[in-house]
């Protein structure tokens, strides 16, 4: 079920962004395409030329997102079906990349920071699956984030009958792939946290049952990134957060597409993120709490 939490978070955002520029009736309809349309049950899958007009878009908006205005990158996110607005919470500025009202295709929701903040994105690839994901996310708004990125289709639907995979993780086709393509051309030494959620019932070890996190590169071999996350986390949570794969043997990452991308490309800053379910539940209620999460999601990171 679509976050009440985060629906009233970003239909606030929006409508004072709204407010601004196009009156009531503009607030009205940014709220329903972004709010009531952000979810959509209708994967559609990119070609090869989408992907490389995505990549080539996101290299615009990541290297100058406060100079993007109505020119070539407009017509681009256009032709990709999606709209650009610009918008603040508290002194932070944003600019924001949406799907258009009827044009959803489950292509994701894109934040990308306006201001000077550390070489950091937070990928949220399994929002409504993976409980208050999306919620924590869009608590961070005010966080020391370049980029925030959130799935607009459920991981798996039913359509026609038929089971449809839209994980956004497993699969290429989609605009996650264009995105982390493009982070890595303009951050080599960025850092791209994609955040997870588990069961600890479900797991096979005692590890992982008794884990608050569960911290990887995807890979078997752990990076200073996701180390640095590793050592603030454990304090923070109070609980085991574990690394892998020497603390644990499961939920590493090692089949997630981004982290293979990125390792394929040289770059070392891929960090998969699972919360077990409690901690997701706090992270999402206690404003303290989530705020020392997303210092720890830049941990060792220097700032601009």
């Amino acid at each position: 079920m679509w976050s009440k939490q985060l629906s009233c978070r970003l239909a606030a955002l929006l409508l004072g962004l709204a407010v601004q520029g196009a009156g009531t009736a503009g607030a009205d309809q940014m709220l329903q395409e972004l709010v009531t349309d952000r979810r959509c049950d209708n994967y559609v899958p990119v070609t090869q030329d989408q992907l490389r007009l995505a990549e080539a878009a996101f290299v615009t908006v990541l290297q100058a997102p406060a100079a993007v205005a109505a020119d070539r990158a407009v017509d681009d996110w256009q032709e990709l079906g999606f709209r650009l607005r610009h918008f603040s919470v508290g002194n932070a500025n944003w600019l924001l990349l949406h799907q258009t009202a009827g044009q959803c295709s489950g292509q994701g929701l894109y934040l990308v920071r306006k201001d000077a903040v550390p070489e950091l994105a937070l990928q949220v690839p399994h929002g409504y699956f993976d409980r208050y994901t999306d919620d924590i996310a869009a608590g961070l708004l005010q966080a020391p984030l370049r980029l925030i990125a959130l799935n607009t289709a459920r991981r798996h639907y039913t359509r026609n009958g038929t089971t449809v995979d839209a994980d956004l993780a497993h699969r290429d086709d989609n605009l996650f792939t264009a995105l982390t393509r493009a982070f890595a051309r303009v951050f080599p030494r960025g850092r791209l946290v994609q955040l997870h959620g588990f069961n600890p019932d479900k797991r096979t070890s005692a590890a992982g049952r008794s884990a608050a996190a569960i911290v990887s590169t995807g890979s078997i071999t752990p990076s200073v990134h996701s180390t640095a996350i590793t050592a603030c986390l454990q304090p923070l949570l109070g609980r085991p957060v574990c690394q892998f794969p020497h603390d644990i043997r499961e939920l590493g990452g090692t089949r997630n597409v981004q982290g293979r991308l990125l390792r394929g490309d040289g770059h070392s800053g891929f960090v998969h993120l699972e919360l077990d379910r409690k901690t997701r539940e706090q992270l999402r209620v206690d404003d303290l709490l989530r705020n020392g999460f997303g210092t720890c999601l830049y941990d060792g990171m220097p700032m601009p």
